[in-house]
């Protein structure tokens, strides 16, 4: 088979398929699960990690580097999609238990900091309060809301998708995403001037 040949049948291939291919070696089939899926990866990753572009490009990298030395662990019966979407999903509830772990001796140390200078808290400023309120409205959603309000709004995928990539009942996606949008809608009307 000559290499236009294989390039035409890879690039009709299911995703399914293109993994279980990529078990049995065939590096063409993981290049094209790549060229389907790093974008849009890639843009889940930097919605949900705050547009960290290095660590986005570190999240895709090992997604990938895991999908490659996996591939013979796929469950062939289960959608690719989905899937790989859920692989990527665990990633970042990982890290934000990383930052949350980092915000906490952060705040330790704050605190001891105030102690020993004498600095009171009340100090902050209110335009300190709406600058950090500003930049964190994003990161104060719980991840597998911000995931699912994410990958409804931004990447697409259905309800029923959804539950599956996070592994929960259609009810709580849909619960998922009223909290995130009332929650939106309350921190924005917080900005707005009043006229």
């Amino acid at each position: 088979m000559n290499i236009q040949t294989e390039m035409k049948n890879v690039t009709q291939e299911s995703d399914e398929g293109l993994v279980e291919r990529m078990g049995a070696g065939e590096k063409p089939a993981f290049d094209e699960l790549y060229r389907r899926y790093s974008d849009p990866l890639f843009s889940f990753f930097m919605k949900m990690l705050g547009r960290d572009r290095e660590k986005c490009e570190d999240f895709l990298q090992d997604i990938f580097m895991r999908l490659f030395e996996k591939s013979n662990y796929f469950d062939l019966s289960r959608q690719f999609k989905p899937w790989i979407y859920s692989v990527a999903h665990n990633m970042v509830k990982n890290e934000y238990k990383k930052i949350q772990v980092r915000q906490i001796m952060s705040r330790d140390a704050d605190t001891e900091n105030i102690r020993v200078n004498g600095n009171s808290p009340d100090a902050v400023t209110e335009e300190q309060l709406f600058s950090e309120k500003l930049n964190a409205c994003l990161l104060k959603i719980d991840p597998d809301k911000k995931a699912a309000f994410i990958l409804k709004y931004k990447e697409g995928f259905a309800i029923h998708e959804i539950a599956n990539i996070q592994g929960v009942k259609e009810g709580t996606i849909k619960s998922r995403l009223f909290y995130v949008k009332k929650y939106l809608c309350n921190e924005l009307s917080e900005f707005k001037p009043n006229i």
